[in-house]
């Protein structure tokens, strides 16, 4: 598989970004078999856009917004503007779509019809799944977890990676596009099968806090929890001096996530960040952005500007390192990194991206956005399983 990446700052003319992005792939040789992925500004209208690329373009396009932009090249981090990767390839196999809006109600029912007609048209094939969606009503009540954990029905537990649809941070404008279509409250996905072997890693950022305190979650629903320790969860995090003053505390709690620990039934341990985004003072309880399931011992963690940035270095050297040595020919680069590592890095994000830039193999295509939730399989440390998993200030990687 092979893939270039284009970059255009034009936001306000789409005939003018689609001659540019056009323009930008007319060296690049197109095989048999082709995807474009899309992440955009918030203010970009996709569907004109869309409707200039697809007179030159007949395959699929899958996307979304972002709140920043990660790419090879000299350019490394854009906030603004529009970035298009085409990925493509003759034994390689792609079919994309988007569901219909969802609710609390459909979510799962359209997630598996969507999956399956692309599963039809690849006979089964898929070796890795690229899903972005957004969480669903003002609560979150679908979360990113939902929408995963529908995709990993759907499928069989294939592996899935993506992330969920960002914006400048006022959390309203995410929207994931298919072709001529912006759907607000949807997932698109695409299925590739063929000759792929999808490389994939994640790394956590959240440091710990020094007191080490832990609390076990006593009584939750999902993403919702109500008792720690027996102790409303509200109660807790005012001894603790947390922020619970109003409703949506999202943009509070971004540069202070929690650590989930589970432990899974086979004796696998699994950790995960996760972002708390509302308190309910009524209900007593907190709403996250994942899954916290009763027994699962929770801690409060901080961001650290240094761990970021090592983090970072881990993830991508030893990616790096694992392609470079591989006889498979990896040429394709996604990664979506958490909107809380955006706020981190500030005004030093450029210089994290060209920090790695000219360590890809050249000829490589590399894309990827800061996102509100990152998909990306975990391997359980007690099996061979491995496990789709949704993270909050991680960073996530897949070759191909």
């Amino acid at each position: 598989m092979k893939s270039k990446v284009v970059y255009t700052e034009e936001t306000d003319f789409m005939e003018d970004a689609a001659e540019e992005i056009l323009e930008g792939f007319e060296d690049f040789s197109l095989q048999k078999n082709s995807l474009a992925i899309v992440f955009a500004e918030d203010i970009v209208d996709y569907p004109e856009l869309y409707r200039y690329l697809s007179s030159e373009w007949d395959f699929p396009v899958i996307g979304c917004t972002a709140l920043g932009m990660i790419m090879g090249g000299r350019r490394g981090f854009e906030s603004s503007g529009i970035t298009v990767m085409v990925m493509t390839g003759d034994e390689c196999r792609f079919a994309a779509g988007i569901t219909e809006s969802l609710t609390p109600e459909n979510h799962k029912e359209y997630i598996r019809e969507c999956y399956q007609k692309l599963s039809n048209e690849i006979d089964g094939d898929e070796k890795i799944v690229i899903a972005y969606g957004n969480c669903v009503t003002e609560n979150n009540l679908v979360s990113g977890d939902d929408l995963l954990r529908a995709t990993d029905e759907a499928s069989g537990n294939k592996p899935i990676f993506g992330g969920l649809a960002s914006d400048n941070l006022n959390f309203q404008k995410m929207r994931v596009f298919y072709n001529d279509r912006a759907v607000e409250n949807g997932e698109v996905m695409a299925l590739i099968g063929g000759d792929v072997k999808p490389l994939y890693r994640h790394i956590n950022s959240v440091k710990r806090m020094p007191s080490g305190v832990t609390h076990r979650i006593t009584k939750s629903e999902r993403n919702i929890v109500y008792e720690l320790d027996g102790e409303p969860i509200v109660d807790v995090l005012t001894r603790d001096n947390f922020n619970v003053t109003k409703g949506d505390v999202l943009r509070d709690y971004l540069m202070n996530p929690f650590i989930i620990t589970i432990d899974e039934p086979d004796g696998s341990r699994i950790e995960a960040a996760r972002n708390l985004s509302f308190v309910d003072k009524e209900k007593n309880c907190g709403v996250f952005l994942g899954f916290m399931p009763e027994g699962a011992v929770l801690e409060f963690g901080y961001a650290d500007r240094d761990y970021v940035k090592s983090t970072l270095k881990e993830i991508m050297f030893g990616m790096l390192d694992e392609v470079k040595k591989s006889d498979y020919p990896y040429h394709t680069v996604l990664c979506t990194s958490c909107a809380s590592r955006y706020l981190v890095m500030s005004s030093q994000i450029d210089q994290v991206a060209q920090g790695y830039v000219p360590e890809l193999p050249e000829g490589s295509g590399f894309l990827g956005f800061y996102s509100y939730g990152e998909f990306c399989p975990v391997s359980m440390a007690k099996s061979s399983q491995e496990y789709n998993m949704f993270h909050n200030f991680t960073y996530v990687l897949l070759a191909l």
